[in-house]
């Protein structure tokens, strides 16, 4: 009985992955909103427009946002996981 350990191998840290699961939803609630700064970005009558050089640059905003979103995932599950072992 003492000498028994309890298996945890494959065990995850399921608060922090529920966690990382609440930021996925956040952001894709999010989403929208950057679509929209994005779109006012582009657009030639808006007061925020940058212009059409920088046009291709702007477009790859929403890339890098779920790229973001993608490495912070990947970290957080990273480290649940080895919390777990």
């Amino acid at each position: 009985m003492f000498g028994m350990r309890k298996d945890n191998s494959g065990a995850v840290n399921t608060a922090v992955l529920l966690g990382m699961v609440i930021f996925v939803l956040i952001a894709a609630v999010v989403y929208p909103l950057v679509g929209d700064r994005v779109a006012d970005l582009t657009n030639e009558s808006s007061e925020n427009y940058v212009g059409a050089s920088e046009a291709d640059l702007v477009s790859m905003i929403p890339l890098f946002y779920w790229l973001a979103i993608l490495l912070v995932v990947i970290g957080v599950a990273i480290v649940a996981i080895k919390d777990s072992t």
